[in-house]
This record gives structure tokens, C-alpha cells and sequence, in this order.
């Protein structure tokens, strides 16, 4: 398809047919392009936010440093800590800790810690009378461990605030893919109708240039019957002006078949200069089975991308609802965690020595949300909100199913026409016929096979109309019912 394309360019002209250019715009309409664009932005965010169905690891380090004076008061290892009170012993602490944390889906938590604090003890150079003697210094580091884990038993409206942020991600997934298939409906339509109307056009001023061609035969014909007696001046003069009028109309014709090929070209996103042949014509027999297959096939309205829009609309109002109502339950939580740690000490009797221990400690968290009020207002908001999605899921269906029972009157009256036009057109073409043999026969004029051509010509021009509009009802049909072109 692309090489026969750059091979048309070359001479100026594209030749399409339907199906190539619903293929060609599926390609480069702009309208599908920023959706698509508008649709991987909002997959790539949620790719990149926390997958709530899974654990969540975060990893923190911290380093703090303290300093305190102590006093004596007792034994010398019996040290009391006061705030901003001089004492003989000054304290200087470094920590460097590190924590590990799983958060999962259903409010367990496990966290893990390493802790290493480097403590320093120096002796105040002038004792207090009051203060006890202390040992040498003890300098020296002391590692922390531990690990603590949590699960949520009773969630209550917890459960439903984790949920959301999911079911917001799948909403704003399944709008992107909703505006996206607008887009792509709405592009297809489009481009459907302004090819079908390039054909019309087309149509049209092929069956202007035969008028032209027509009136050029009359006015030779009637210059030739002038010669021999058999018309007189007035005839050629009306003559002259059919076809003075029908180049006329050709060339307006032709400036609206240009007009329509820029209006395709533009659905396309093609140069202007580019001159689009359509290569198909307008098949009464095929545009009538279609109109027919679609106005007996069972509706399906539901397939509709704005009904589904508005029914993902109302799903998530529907979750605030039970989020609001949620809100006045307790949650419930218990935890267990150990610590482990040891120490450097060293005095002037013994070596180094590591003296350590494990710490078990255990929780029970009990929330019990306060302010009734507020939440039996959160409740009538949500619910008020849920209303107006209802409300709205409801106008969108009624909009859609009126504009697909007005389409599908049209297609009626627009099959009815359609046969009505095509009996048009056989009688004219008869009519034409018999005055030629009336001519041949002296019971006709000239004049009469010109009237006859021209009704010819308007009741052409009239069926033309006619299928451009059932086509153009064709593609509306498809749009609203969410069929593919």
C-alpha cells in the first residue's frame, strides 16, 4: 500500500478507495494520535506509581547525634539524665541507623532495623563535692537489631481508602481507553463522510461535464437545423445559453470537488496539493443492503464508549459511597517486635567484654473514628454524588438512544427515497430515449430532447444527494453503535 502511494504522489494524484482511506486515517489522523499519546501517559504513570497488590519496600538511613551531662546519685553506675543541668560526666552520642520496611495490601507491615550508636563518657575535670567517684571512661560502640511486624484485623473503611487508589489507576485506564475509542469512531466518521462526499462531488461533476457535452451536440445540431429551415434564431439562441450555463455549472462543480478532496486531505493529514481520486462509486444496490442490515440488527447501544465512560463514572462514585459509609468503623491492629543489642566496655580491671540483650515488646492499636456528624455528611455528599453519575449514566443513554432512533428513521425514508429516485431516473432515461425516436420521426423538436436531458441530469443530481446522505447516515449509524468501519 505504501509503495503504491509514493508512486501515485509522483504524479500528483491519489487514488483511494474506502477501505484505504479508514486505513490511511487509522494511521495519521491527529485526533487518534493525541489520544493514543493522551493513553500511554496514563498507563506509563501507573506503571511508575506503587503496585498496591504487591509488597512495598522502602529503605531509610538516618544519622543523629546527642549530647547530655549526667550527676551521680547513688552507686557510681547509676547514672540519672537531666536536661540542661551540669553534672561531672558528659555524654556524646552518634547514631547511624538503617530500616528496612514490607508494606503490603492489606495492612501487614514488617519492618527490620540496624542500629550502631557510638557513645563517648568524659569526666568533668573539677568534681562536685556531692558526686560520687566514677570508673575510667568507657568508649566504645553498641549494635541495635531488631524486627517488627504488623497486620491490620478489622479494616473497616481503611480497607477501602487502599482500594481506591487502584480502582482510581483502572478508572483512569479504562476513560483513556474510552476517549480513545471516540477518537478512533470519531476520526473513521469523519473521513468516511468526506470521502463519500468527495464522491458526490465527483459524481456530480461527471454528470456536469456530460450536460456540457450535450449542450455542445444541441447547439450543433441546432446551428445545423438553422441552416436547413428547420429552427429558427431563438432556438440557437437558447442553445447557446444551456451551454454557456452548463460550463458554468461544471466549473462550480469542479471548485466543490477540489473543495471536498482538501476536506479528505485534511482527515488525512496529506498536503493539499494533492489531488484524491476516489475510485469508487456510489452503489445504490450496496448502500441499500447495508442500511438494511444495520436497521435490522439488535441494538446494542451498551457498546457505545460514552455509555461506558459514564458507567465507569458511576462505579467510582459507587466506591466513595461505601468508602463514607465505611468511615465510622473501627480498625484494629497488633504488632509484636524484638530488639537485640550489645555493647564495647572496657574498664581498667578486665578486658574488653560485649554484654548484650533482647528486648520483646507487642501492640494493640485500637481506631475508633470520632465525628458522627462529619461522616453522615460525607455519607449524603457521596451519596448526592452517586445520584448525579446515576443521573448521568441514564442522559447519556437517552441521548445516544435518540440520536439512534432518529438515524434509523432517516435510513428508513432514506431507502424509501432512494428506490423512489432510482424509478426517477429509469423513467428520464426512457423519456430521453422516446423523444430522440419523436425527433427522428418529426413529431419532436430539439428543444423537447433538451428538457428532457435536463430533467435527465436534475433527477441524477437528486439520487447522488440521495446516497451521499444514506452514506453519510451509514457512518453516523456505525459511530453511535460502536461498529467498526
Amino acid at each position: 500500500m505504501t509503495l503504491s502511494l509514493v508512486a501515485i504522489y509522483s504524479h500528483g494524484d491519489l487514488c483511494l478507495s474506502h477501505n484505504d482511506a479508514i486505513r490511511w486515517a487509522t494511521k495519521r489522523s491527529l485526533g487518534i494520535a493525541l489520544a493514543v499519546t493522551e493513553r500511554q501517559e496514563t498507563v506509563h504513570e501507573l506503571k511508575a506509581s506503587a503496585d498496591l497488590d504487591r509488597f512495598v519496600t522502602s529503605l531509610s538511613v538516618s544519622y543523629n547525634t546527642s549530647e547530655g551531662r549526667y550527676f551521680v546519685q547513688g552507686s557510681a553506675d547509676d547514672f540519672v539524665y537531666f536536661p540542661g543541668a551540669s553534672g561531672s560526666i558528659t555524654e556524646k552520642v552518634v547514631q547511624l541507623q538503617a530500616n528496612l520496611q514490607f508494606t503490603g495490601h492489606y495492612g501487614s507491615a514488617i519492618e527490620t532495623w540496624i542500629r550502631l550508636e557510638i557513645e563517648h563518657f568524659a569526666l568533668d575535670p573539677v568534681p562536685r563535692p556531692w558526686q560520687v567517684p566514677v570508673p575510667t571512661p568507657v568508649n566504645g560502640p553498641t549494635v541495635y537489631g531488631g524486627f517488627y511486624v504488623e497486620q491490620q484485623l478489622l479494616r473497616g473503611a481503611p480497607k477501602f481508602y487502599n482500594m481506591r487508589d487502584q480502582i482510581v489507576a483502572d478508572y483512569h485506564v479504562d476513560i483513556s481507553a474510552a476517549n480513545l475509542s471516540v477518537a478512533i469512531q470519531a476520526a473513521l466518521q469523519e473521513t468516511s463522510m468526506a470521502y463519500w462526499r468527495l464522491v458526490h462531488a465527483t459524481h456530480l461533476e461527471q454528470i456536469a461535464h456530460k450536460k456540457v457535452e450535450d449542450a455542445f451536440l444541441d447547439l450543433k445540431a441546432t446551428q445545423e437545423e438553422v441552416a436547413s429551415g428547420w429552427a429558427t434564431p431563438l432556438d440557437l439562441y437558447q442553445a447557446e445559453i444551456a451551454l454557456v450555463e452548463s460550463q458554468l455549472v461544471e466549473s462550480e462543480v469542479h471548485a466543490s470537488t477540489r473543495d471536498a478532496s482538501d476536506a479528505l486531505a485534511v482527515c488525512l493529514d496529506l498536503p493539499l496539493s494533492i489531488n484524491i481520486v476516489p475510485d469508487t462509486i456510489m452503489n445504490t444496490d450496496e448502500l441499500i443492503r447495508q442500511l438494511s442490515e444495520l436497521i435490522v440488527e439488535p441494538t446494542d447501544i451498551q457498546r457505545s464508549p460514552h455509555i461506558f465512560a459514564a458507567r465507569r463514572e458511576e462505579d467510582l462514585a459507587l466506591h466513595e459511597l461505601r468508602v463514607a459509609r465505611h468511615q465510622g468503623l473501627p480498625s484494629v491492629t497488633i504488632g509484636y517486635g524484638a530488639t537485640k543489642y550489645r555493647y564495647w566496655y572496657e574498664d581498667t580491671k578486665s578486658s574488653p567484654v560485649f554484654p548484650g540483650g533482647v528486648f520483646h515488646f507487642a501492640m494493640l492499636n485500637v481506631q475508633v473514628p470520632l465525628g458522627h456528624r462529619t461522616i453522615l455528611g460525607q455519607v449524603d455528599a457521596a451519596r448526592a454524588g452517586l445520584a448525579a453519575r446515576q443521573a448521568d449514566v441514564e442522559a447519556t443513554y437517552i441521548e445516544i438512544y435518540s440520536q439512534y432512533t432518529a438515524l434509523i428513521r432517516r435510513a428508513e425514508e432514506t431507502l424509501a427515497t432512494l428506490n423512489l429516485h432510482e424509478r426517477q431516473v429509469a423513467l428520464a432515461e426512457e423519456c430521453v430515449s422516446a423523444t430522440r425516436d419523436s425527433i427522428a420521426s418529426g413529431r419532436a423538436t430539439l428543444i423537447e430532447l433538451f428538457e428532457a436531458k435536463q430533467s435527465l441530469f436534475q433527477v441524477q443530481e437528486e439520487l447522488a444527494t440521495t446516497q451521499l446522505e444514506g452514506y453519510v447516515t451509514l457512518a453516523e449509524l456505525r459511530f453511535v453503535r460502536g461498529h467498526e468501519y
